[in-house]
Formats: C-alpha cells, structure tokens, sequence
C-alpha cells in the first residue's frame, strides 16, 4: 500500500506539501481578488460572505494570465514572476486600503485553533488515504501530467504533450494545467504531488 516509507511520515510530508500548495493557492486567488473587489461597491455582509467572491475573482484575474501565457508561448518562468508581481502589488495595495480590525478568527482561543488544525489533519489524513496509491490511475492522470511537465520543461502552449507540435483540440487554453505547473514552478513541489493535493484541497473547500 505505501511504498518506502513509513505510513505516519508519508502523512506529513504530504500534510506539509498540503499546506504549502493551499497557502500558495489562497495568495494566488484571495489576495487579487479582494484587492480588485474594493475597487466597487459591496453588498452587506459578514466577513466570511467575502471569501467565495475573492477567490472567484482571482480565479478570473488567474484565467486572463494564463490565457495571455498560452498566447504567447511563455516560459513557466515568465509566469511564476508575472504572478508573483501581481500578488505582490495586490498586498501592497490592500496594506494602503483596509484598515485593520480584528477579524472573528483572531478572537479565538488557542485551544480552538488547535482544535481546527486538528481537524482538518483529521479529514486530511482520510481524504489522502486513497491518494497515496499509485496503481492503476485513470487516462487523464497520465495527460495531466505529461502536459505540467512539458509546461515546466518547455512553454505554456496548446500542443499536446508527446513531443509533436499537433494542436490539443480538447483542452485549448487549459487553465487547469497552467495552474499545476504554476505551483510546482514556483514551490519546487512534484507535479505528481501537486496533482493529489490539488485536489483534496479543492474536496475540502467545498
């Protein structure tokens, strides 16, 4: 079942893979997409309403970069800096723009952080179990990959990945893969890794 290593290492190494991709993933979508929001008027509401409207914005802001990467044939490189740029200005913008206040979260005790963290290491641990196999992944497991790779390897294009200039007619200007290979990029993380984290991370935010 685990290959090499010990069950409870396999878990942390991976919960800490986990953390890194899920607080990358939150400066990537949050950060932007809140900076850009208090550019309009905002509808009443708590502070919790905001976050699915943040990251959809980013996401938005995220799929206009990677298009443009596509475009113009960009080397991962290119984009790990276009992005971090685009973080980087969105902080700095919102550092000059919120005025800070205690948010419900640093109301909390430190039992009931400890309690939190604990659970989502709990769901964690479950949510990860069937991904720590290897054997006998579905077709698109393999593409995925293949196409991260050649992305980190090569440029951000619309050719499949199996080494001929054939057009990818099925997924065109697939922000998905742009988005694996922008983290790995940038994190030195596997893109076998980053692909399993993924998408327990995207399970768990649901």
């Amino acid at each position: 079942f685990l290959k090499g290593k010990p069950f409870f290492r396999q878990i942390m190494e991976n919960f800490t893979n986990f953390l890194m991709i899920a607080l990358f993933l939150y400066f990537i979508f949050e950060i932007p997409g809140k900076a850009l929001l208090l550019n309009f008027e905002r509808i009443g509401g708590n502070r919790f309403d905001e976050y699915p409207l943040n990251l959809l914005t980013g996401l938005l802001i995220f799929t206009i970069v990677s298009i443009i990467s596509y475009y113009f044939r960009l080397k991962i490189e290119t984009l790990v800096s276009i992005q971090l740029i685009i973080i980087f200005l969105a902080f700095i913008y919102l550092l000059k723009q919120i005025k800070f206040e205690k948010k419900i979260l640093l109301n909390l005790k430190g039992i009931e952080y400890l309690l939190i963290f604990a659970a989502i290491f709990f769901i964690y641990t479950f949510s990860n179990i069937s991904t720590l196999n290897t054997d006998a992944k579905h077709s698109d497991y393999w593409y995925f990959l293949a196409q991260t790779r050649s992305y980190i390897s090569g440029d951000i294009n619309n050719f499949f990945p199996y080494g001929y200039e054939v057009t990818n007619s099925y997924y065109p200007f697939n922000t998905y893969n742009s988005l694996l290979a922008l983290i790995s990029g940038t994190l030195s993380i596997d893109p076998t890794i980053v692909y399993e984290q993924i998408k327990i991370i995207f399970l768990l935010a649901l």
